[in-house]
């Protein structure tokens, strides 16, 4: 690499300049950062620090010089420390090394780390009895599976038989002592720069650091390389602000703990899996040797030597996975790293804004240009807080028996080019009232700014129906923003990192490039570009986007509402459905071409608009056969992907996570028995499914169990919510501790009466439960209903139905 693993703020009380640790090559580097640590101020500041006099234009206003005074310290704690108002200081909540990174990017590149990384990825089983989650105060680990690798190019190697791949299993299943110490001596002794699991940070490293607890082990002492801090392995619990979703972020010094659930959740380009465990995942990515066992009584395989066997086989199978889905995750985050000058710790553990705080720091920077508040200090709190996003309608809900999907290239990007989208560009002039969704208006108007000269801005009056008001944006066009100078720039990469790739595909085969290493490191190059053209719009428009600027994010999501709609009336016979970013199509009777919608918007953005070029481009996308597109709040569909032969689900209500297990294996089995032989009653297949789903005698405990998290009591609201239910029978049933029950997932099921539910674990027998009966066929009858399925309910059948008659007889068909 030719950056450092990993880089913080290091304090030596010696009261001398900022310093910085940093790891490479698996040493530790103490050295003075290249800047002092600073914050601007209005006014002159009577602070510790060093002062001086500069001029700028602040983010507000970027066509004035303002004078601020550089209030530079020794300590970057003293920025936080004094510089507390934020009326009067600015960029004072910077992290200092992100401050670094943004004023000296190349700087780091002396303390790279140039030899190969070193990996272990590890996975660790907990006893369960078939009960109940398993906590580390109760449950403890029975084994332990690691596979150490040097050179991420050697990682995924070997698959599950793969003689790297080491198992440790405990001889008694209350001790785990020896096998955790193992474990951590080969930690020590390989001494790794990055150690990676699925769903580590939240489960494994927690719940072995609480076992070495009860061992009597310093968990530390192992896992970090160094001990000169407080808290050498940190466990900090975190909350993503766009989802408000928890989850945990494990520090270790001197390593990198590299959670691949996080990388995975947030990979966009997995449209429509089913979910995002490590089975699905590796299934999508046709990882082989994927093994599948019940892990809810794990005592019982080891009370076998062939039980012992399969959950060797289990942890293999799932060492190896961790092992090759972190060669396809790392690839990213090294070209991230390398291409932006970022420590990989910092890309592995990156925040939603970090790319975009960094690319726009720099670029701002470069035009004198400081920010002058966070996108909620600066804008009306209202507008900010209820933002208009895209354009998602579906205009003919039910079945569509041949589907097409146009698509705008990246659209959101090409919108930020086509009208010079930029935070130092756009402004919103003011709120007028809201007429109508289609009550757009255009102008260009000249003025004159003394000091800088005549400023031609192209105005656009854009609804927003979620504020109830039209809000009035100007852009600068005299001047290029740097934000479509930077996508255009991102743009020409990505295309050219393409073309090589379709040469490689020619040249040896599209199924033989998973094992060539140009095509490999190309597509990686392409990902890390993709994913900083992504994450612009969003970072713009975000509450606390210290370099945003609302007015970019209203302009890029209303001209994107405003082409789509204008695409929808132009062919509102054909379109079945559209999304922020395409349309869907209905083309078993007709269809739009490319050119034909290409054309139409090349005259809006040139005839109507007045722009010299057109930068918005449409293109068919994805090879689809039959869908259905549900008639309920928010946007749902099943699409048949023909290419892959899968259902591509989208939407809540199709993901039935919060139903029994059985509807959610039903709805696979009935749609896609839909979606390939359509709504008729000919559809023989899609009669079985329903029948199938219907048939209550094969039904199991698991099959009807639903989970919840439970959270403590005085978490709850007022009333009697379901997870303080669960919770309470849990804790009786299976005398669970209160301090424990908080965070656990238990699964429960629900009973005949008013309120009635039991908490249950696989291997419970349903016939010991008066289960409500009811309560779940109304949820396969909700599915029919919602897949306009209501005739194909088995009471709607005849009386008489033999295979001799068959299915149209029985359906009163024939």
């Amino acid at each position: 690499m030719q950056v450092p693993l990993a880089m913080t703020t290091y304090f030596d009380n010696l009261g001398g300049p900022q310093k910085l640790k940093i790891w490479s090559n698996g040493k530790r580097h103490i050295v003075t950062a290249p800047i002092k640590p600073y914050a601007y101020s209005r006014t002159r500041p009577m602070l510790p620090c060093i002062t001086s006099s500069v001029t700028k234009r602040l983010l507000s206003n970027p066509f004035k010089d303002v004078n601020l005074y550089k209030c530079e310290f020794n300590s970057s704690g003293d920025v936080g420390r004094y510089c507390t108002d934020d009326d009067i200081y600015l960029e004072n909540h910077i992290n200092f090394t992100n401050r670094a990174m943004i004023d000296k990017p190349e700087w780091i590149k002396a303390y790279a780390n140039s030899d190969e990384l070193k990996v272990i990825s590890f996975d660790c089983e907990m006893i369960t009895d078939g009960r109940t989650f398993p906590t580390p105060k109760k449950n403890p680990l029975c084994g332990i599976g690691y596979k150490c690798t040097t050179g991420i190019k050697n990682t995924g190697l070997g698959g599950i038989d793969s003689d790297k791949i080491v198992t440790l299993w405990s001889d008694n299943n209350k001790q785990d002592g020896q096998i955790i110490e193992k474990f951590l001596n080969v930690v020590k002794d390989y001494d790794p720069d990055v150690m990676v699991g699925f769903n580590s940070n939240g489960l494994d490293l927690r719940y072995m650091n609480t076992r070495c607890v009860m061992n009597g082990i310093n968990f530390n002492r192992y896992i970090a390389r160094s001990l000169d801090t407080k808290d050498p392995v940190e466990f900090i619990e975190k909350k993503n602000q766009a989802s408000r979703k928890k989850y945990t972020e494990v520090r270790i010094d001197g390593r990198i703990s590299y959670d691949l659930y996080y990388p995975i959740l947030r990979d966009q380009s997995m449209f429509g899996i089913k979910n995002r465990t490590m089975k699905t995942v590796a299934e999508w990515y046709r990882i082989k040797d994927i093994v599948k066992e019940d892990m809810g009584n794990v005592s019982r395989y080891l009370e076998s030597d062939d039980g012992r066997k399969k959950m060797d086989r289990y942890l293999r199978s799932d060492i190896n996975i961790t092992d090759q889905l972190f060669k396809i995750y790392s690839a990213n985050a090294l070209m991230l790293s390398e291409k932006l000058f970022v420590p990989l710790d910092d890309i592995v553990n990156a925040s939603s804004s970090l790319l975009s705080n960094i690319i726009f720091g720099r670029e701002l920077m470069a035009k004198n240009i400081v920010s002058d508040g966070q996108v909620i200090d600066r804008y009306d709190r209202k507008h900010v807080a209820k933002k208009r996003g895209g354009w998602v309608e579906t205009y003919r809900p039910g079945f569509i028996k041949k589907l097409k999907k146009l698509d705008f290239k990246s659209y959101y990007p090409f919108l930020t080019v086509q009208f010079n989208i930029s935070p130092e560009t756009c402004f919103i002039v003011r709120y007028d009232d809201y007429i109508g969704e289609l009550d757009y208006y255009f102008y260009w108007k000249d003025e004159e700014i003394e000091g800088i000269g005549k400023i031609k801005w192209f105005v656009a009056h854009i609804p927003d129906s979620t504020l109830g008001k039209t809000v009035v944006v100007k852009i600068n066009m005299t001047e290029e923003g740097f934000l479509p100078v930077y996508m255009r720039s991102l743009f020409d990469e990505r295309a050219a990192l393409k073309r090589r790739m379709k040469d490689i595909e020619k040249e040896i085969g599209k199924d033989n490039t998973r094992d060539d290493v140009e095509y490999a490191g190309l597509k990686s190059r392409e990902n890390a570009v993709k994913i900083i053209i992504n994450a612009f719009t969003g970072y713009v428009g975000a509450d606390h986007a210290i370099y945003g600027n609302l007015a970019c994010y209203a302009a890029i999501t209303g001209m994107g509402r405003y082409f789509t709609q204008k695409i929808i009336n132009k062919f509102k016979d054909l379109v079945v459905s559209s999304d922020t970013d395409a349309i869907y199509e209905d083309i078993s009777t007709g269809g739009i071409s490319e050119t034909e919608a290409n054309k139409y918007i090349e005259s809006l953005v040139i005839g109507e608009l007045g722009f010299k070029k057109c930068w918005i481009v449409m293109e068919e996308e994805g090879n689809f056969g039959s869908a259905f597109f549900m008639e309920t709040i928010g946007k749902n569909y099943y699409i048949h992907d023909l290419d892959k032969d899968i259902v591509i689900k989208h939407g809540v209500a199709t993901k039935r996570s919060s139903l029994a297990r059985f509807v959610d294996r039903s709805a696979d089995e009935i749609v896609m028995a839909l979606l390939k032989g359509g709504m008729s009653s000919k559809n023989e297949a899609l009669i079985s499914a329903v029948d199938g789903a219907y048939d209550i005698s094969k039904w199991t405990v698991r099959d009807i169990q639903q989970g919840v998290h439970v959270r403590k009591a005085s978490d709850y609201k007022k009333g009697t919510p379901i997870g303080l239910t669960i919770g309470q029978l849990a804790k009786k049933r299976w005398k669970i501790p209160e301090a424990d029950l908080e965070g656990m997932q238990v699964s429960y099921i629900k009973l005949r009466g008013n309120g009635k539910y039991a908490v249950v674990s696989d291997s419970d027998n349903i016939k010991n439960f008066d289960y409500d009966k009811d309560y779940y066929i109304g949820m396969l009858d909700k599915l029919l209903e919602n897949l306009g399925l209501k005739d194909f309910h088995p009471d709607n059948k005849g009386a008489v139905r033999t295979v001799q008659r068959g299915i149209e007889e029985a359906w009163g068909q024939t």
